[in-house]
């Protein structure tokens, strides 16, 4: 068996899984977890445990749709949107990146990755570094410093090795060791692009939220980081 899961199966099947699959995606987005910072009153569903697990077990096209499906559904169900109608992309960044890796095609996630990455380093709502007091001292830090070394899980000769490590039903320290960094690329993809929606649409469509308001909200999205 190999990754993505459902990648030999009939087209009877996918269909049937994909219906099924972007039904549970619709009704994980609507239950609330944790409050996100910097919009008041909106909440992470309980979906976003689920693009990873797409990517993987649909590949970067099926998974894609599933979640865009998923996500209208959502929507039809009552969930207010956050992103102007645009609430699918950060999730299905996070599959189509899981999935091109899935598939072995690490040199098309980390382009994905990095273009992403690069447009949120480049906002202009997007911090630069963060000021990190050390005793006396106070230390500059990249404000996406776990960005930029999570890119290094998608190229050679990183890449390389965790695919050879990627197992379905092992349950081997390294076979886990590589579905996690595979996760937290897809993870911190969907970050980077949820991110630019929020400063363009928040910053500049609605005219939401000041530089200043930014700024604040970024310095403590930076000490969250590890715990998301």
């Amino acid at each position: 068996m190999t990754f993505p899961v459902l990648s030999g199966a009939s087209r009877s099947r996918k269909i049937g899984l994909a219906a099924s699959f972007s039904a549970l995606y619709g009704l994980f987005r609507v239950a609330p977890t944790f409050p996100i910072v910097g919009l008041s009153g909106a909440y992470f569903p309980l979906s976003d445990v689920l693009p990873p697990v797409y990517g993987l077990l649909l590949g970067p096209e099926l998974g894609f749709i599933v979640v865009f499906t998923g996500t209208l559904l959502a929507l039809l169900l009552g969930k207010p949107p956050i992103f102007l109608g645009l609430d699918f992309i950060p999730a299905s960044m996070n599959t189509v990146v899981v999935g091109l890796a899935a598939e072995g095609m690490f040199l098309r996630a980390a382009l994905l990755y990095a273009v992403v990455l690069a447009v949120f380093i480049i906002h202009p709502a997007s911090p630069r570094m963060v000021d990190v007091p050390l005793s006396s001292l106070t230390l500059p830090i990249p404000f996406h410093w776990m960005h930029l070394l999570t890119i290094l899980i998608a190229t050679p000769p990183v890449s390389k090795r965790l695919a050879r490590w990627l197992n379905p039903v092992g349950g081997s320290p390294k076979s886990f060791l590589s579905l996690f960094s595979l996760s937290l690329l897809g993870t911190l993809c969907q970050h980077s692009s949820g991110s630019v929606l929020w400063e363009t649409i928040y910053g500049y469509v609605l005219n939401a939220l000041t530089p200043e308001e930014f700024k604040t909200i970024w310095s403590t999205v930076f000490w969250l980081y590890p715990a998301e």
